[in-house]
């Protein structure tokens, strides 16, 4: 079975020197695959989560924010991550 480069990307870590104060809906759909299966922010200083920032990852099936000093959700920022099985929000400020 072959795979396509729009299959190949399909998991993401977050370093430090890439984060940022809130989440931008930009940061999305510039840097990261819509067919991003997991998703890795674990350890960086995101501190508030807006909605739209995870707008387009339908298939996003695991994200890791354990330990980033969130603080604010947003009511609907997980609106739209229909494939969703696995969140982890724990050592946050919320």
């Amino acid at each position: 079975m072959g795979m396509d480069s729009a299959q190949c990307f399909h998991v993401y870590k977050c370093r430090k020197s890439e984060s940022t104060a809130a989440l931008s809906l930009w940061l999305w759909q510039s840097i990261l695959s819509r067919d991003l299966v997991q998703l890795d922010f674990s350890n960086n200083s995101i501190k508030t989560l807006k909605n739209g920032c995870f707008s387009g990852l339908k298939r996003l099936e695991y994200l890791n924010l354990q330990e980033c000093k969130i603080s604010q959700i947003e009511s609907d920022v997980f609106f739209g991550l229909s494939s969703l099985k696995g969140l982890i929000l724990t050592d946050n400020k919320i």
